[in-house]
């Protein structure tokens, strides 16, 4: 039995990855962990991005879903300002809902929080933290349609 190695990256995609290894600041070993994996990613990526411009913002468990999908990818995205940005124009906002703002029974409430938590993260860290998924799953448990 022989082992399949994954192809070799393009030249494109070793530049792709050198340019996200600045400027997510990735030591070495992280740089090589991200272009084992870029391929795969970005095909998810992709997938995900031609899909956000026509998802439902009007259902907030395709966004949460959505997002949650996203958490891996995301860190082959160059330009999350581009996610950022659509989900403001449907009137979500880096960082809503927190503090006292927050109110745990509502169900929008919290789901504005949620995708407000990963916008500000996207924005300020280039990332979706995988905590997002345990926050959609107890989102889910608690305001089940």
């Amino acid at each position: 039995m022989s082992l399949e190695l994954p192809q070799q990256l393009t030249k494109e995609e070793l530049a792709a990855c050198q340019r996200l290894a600045e400027k997510k600041s990735l030591d070495e070993y992280s740089l090589q962990l991200l272009q084992e994996s870029y391929r795969g990613r970005k095909q998810q990526a992709d997938a995900l991005m031609r899909q956000l411009p026509s998802l439902d913002f009007n259902n907030q468990e395709k966004i949460l879903d959505w997002l949650c999908a996203f958490v891996v990818p995301c860190n082959v995205v160059e330009d999350l300002q581009e996610v950022i940005g659509i989900f403001t124009s449907h009137g979500y906002e880096a960082g809503v809902n927190a503090g006292e703002a927050y109110n745990g029974e509502d169900k929008d409430n919290v789901a504005r929080y949620i995708v407000g938590q990963a916008l500000s993260s996207m924005r300020d860290e280039g990332f979706v933290p995988q905590v997002i998924e345990g926050f959609m799953t107890d989102w889910k448990t608690k305001f089940a349609s």
